[in-house]
């Protein structure tokens, strides 16, 4: 099977591991012993939802986030009278760094959209750091 870790049930934070498979270890209930992916911890995570390892994902600038968007796109944000959009655009600046995998970011991405800031479309490849076309 390979190595395995100990990970926090709820939070998917990594308690103790990389251990061999057949390591005897006190697993409590709000723990589990999950089978790690190549890469864990540095270029893995374990995502307690899908009880999975995902790659992390690197941030981006927020200067890098924002180049993600078409220029109709910015100018559309930054003329919105929507307080939601005109904080979303905010707190984007004001991140400094962006994870595309930060639940934060998809659901500003969806208040983008049914703002008709963006076309729904949009928001996979915004998510996958590709420039617009």
């Amino acid at each position: 099977m390979g190595d395995v870790a100990l990970i926090d049930s709820a939070t998917g934070d990594w308690i103790a591991g990389p251990l061999p498979d057949d390591t005897a270890i006190s697993v409590s209930p709000a723990q589990e012993l999950v089978a790690l992916a190549p890469g864990y911890p540095d270029t893995m995570r374990y995502d307690p939802a899908t009880k999975t390892c995902v790659a992390i994902v690197a941030p981006i600038s927020s200067l890098a986030f924002i180049a993600l968007f078409t220029l109709a796109e910015k100018l559309a944000a930054y003329a919105s009278d929507d307080a939601a959009v005109r904080m979303t655009i905010g707190e984007a600046q004001a991140a400094g760094m962006i994870h595309l995998d930060d639940p934060r970011v998809a659901d500003g991405l969806d208040l983008l959209a049914a703002a008709n800031i963006i076309a729904p479309a949009r928001i996979p490849e915004i998510l996958a750091a590709q420039p617009p076309a």
